[in-house]
């Protein structure tokens, strides 16, 4: 422990750790035991984080991932490098919806609460400004900070498994991740009540929650940050890329992916009727209760 603490640039010494933890024993955030002395193996004193220690370690794990996203909110909201975004967004949304400039439709973006992978503000603006005839929703909890500034920009007060929208309300559906709260079977039911018959969807997935991108370890600070967040708010579903590809050729005629920037972006269009598909094997980073959802549905 010495050891590793004095790697991290802590100005630690060996007595100042034994001390340290007989502290944090005696406040009740370690739990310690003796283990049996074998042969001539010393006795062993090991420490564990008692239930107290565990919230401890919680609180400040938020706090310290608080403090990171207010720092790329802040970053977000900066339009220095709009005309970027906007780039992008034409060429990976525009590319495969083959949507022109002056192009005319309804998108509609369900996400999580918020993630720094797929929500911050940045993206929305840069989609409502590349398309400036187009309406677009986002659907989510509310911020403590809004979204304001572009008239075809609308925030709406709802979740990736209850949108508040009247059926066949979409030309498109962009989803951005499975939440937890519910089966990915009834989240893609979901996005597909709102499109329209012709409707398409775009499906957003990170690749850290994939099992087969989904790195063992790993190797950089900002990995390491979107690792601890998705495991601490376990807002999103660990699923399998192929299995989400065959689940939506349940629903569609004609799937495509492309691999950006750390996500993988499902494309689907030619909407069939609804059969019932395969079950989906699932990995929950932490399983929440399903709740019950009445939001109203907006004409």
């Amino acid at each position: 422990m010495y050891k590793a603490l004095a790697t991290k640039g802590m100005d630690v010494w060996p007595n100042h750790v034994y001390t340290v933890l007989v502290k944090m024993e005696r406040d009740g955030l370690l739990k310690g035991r003796w283990t049996d002395a074998r042969g001539k193996a010393p006795r062993k004193h090991l420490y564990s984080l008692s239930r107290e220690g565990n919230a401890e370690y919680d609180t400040l794990v938020e706090d310290s991932l608080g403090l990171i996203m207010e720092h790329f909110f802040e970053k977000s909201l900066s339009f220095e490098d709009i005309g970027f975004h906007m780039r992008l967004s034409k060429e990976i949304l525009g590319g495969l919806a083959k949507w022109s400039d002056g192009s005319a439709f309804r998108l509609v973006i369900v996400g999580p609460d918020y993630n720094p992978m797929v929500c911050f503000p940045k993206f929305y603006y840069s989609v409502s400004e590349a398309y400036p005839n187009a309406d677009v929703y986002v659907v989510k909890r509310p911020w403590k900070r809004g979204l304001d500034g572009r008239k075809n920009l609308k925030v709406l007060d709802g979740s990736r498994d209850d949108i508040p929208l009247r059926d066949g309300f979409a030309d498109y559906v962009l989803l951005q991740g499975f939440p937890n709260s519910s089966p990915v079977e009834a989240t893609l039911e979901e996005c597909s009540r709102v499109l329209r018959d012709d409707g398409s969807v775009f499906l957003e997935i990170p690749e850290i929650l994939t099992k087969e991108r989904r790195s063992p370890y790993v190797t950089n600070f900002p990995d390491f940050v979107l690792r601890l967040f998705y495991e601490h708010y376990g807002q999103d579903r660990i699923v399998e890329v192929e299995e989400v590809r065959n689940l939506l050729l349940h629903g569609f005629a004609r799937v495509k992916s492309i691999d950006v920037r750390g996500k993988i972006i499902f494309y689907a269009e030619g909407k069939l009727p609804r059969t019932p598909a395969s079950g989906l094997e699932i990995l929950d980073m932490n399983p929440r209760t399903k709740r019950g959802v009445t939001a109203k549905r907006l004409a």
